[in-house]
């Protein structure tokens, strides 16, 4: 199992797998995807009792699955024992260490590239599709097509809405937080 984003879409059936189905192979994923994800699910179970009886899955059955997953450093080849299969996550650009999953093996070379980003952002370096280009050749490209009529807004213009944002909110007694990276 490759994990590529934290959110519920992606890794949010693995506790129910594991607990429920008694998911046994490896799983595979970027620290912090093993981290935040592991939040998210906390996060989605807790939300899902409060509003009712919930007993599909516990935060036990999460903290279980989540301590299956093997995390990899982006870049890092990973070998699937007794495979010969090569996993190596690289970055999606869309989510906190996201990624997208270059994966080999003697004859194939496989890019699962779903929910990626290669607009140049302020917080997330992209997905830079000519780089990967230039060290892989997929015979097999899986990908999506979520995003693809969405017209992106120059980060000029995102940037003077957010100020508007925050000046109206703040003009309103409002409060605004800003999170930010220390380094």
């Amino acid at each position: 199992v490759l994990l590529s984003h934290s959110d519920l879409s992606h890794c949010g059936a693995l506790a129910v797998a594991c607990a429920k189905f008694g998911l046994k192979c490896p799983v595979y994923a970027t620290h912090p995807i093993k981290k935040l994800g592991q939040l998210a699910m906390y996060d989605a179970v807790i939300a899902k009792n409060a509003d009712e009886d919930f007993t599909t899955i516990t935060t036990d059955d999460i903290d279980k699955a989540f301590n299956k997953i093997i995390p990899l450093h982006f870049a890092e080849v990973k070998e699937i024992p007794r495979r010969h299969i090569f996993i190596e996550p690289d970055l999606s650009g869309r989510t906190l260490g996201g990624a997208v999953w270059k994966i080999t093996t003697d004859t194939e070379s496989i890019l699962y590239a779903v929910e990626f980003n290669h607009a140049k952002e302020l917080h997330l370096r992209p997905m830079e599709p000519a780089r990967i280009l230039k060290t892989m050749h997929p015979t097999i490209l899986i990908t999506d097509a979520h995003n693809s009529l969405l017209e992106l807004e120059k980060p000029k213009d995102r940037m003077a809405r957010l100020i508007v944002l925050i000046t109206e909110t703040l003009n309103q007694k409002g409060n605004v937080l800003i999170p930010i990276d220390s380094t």
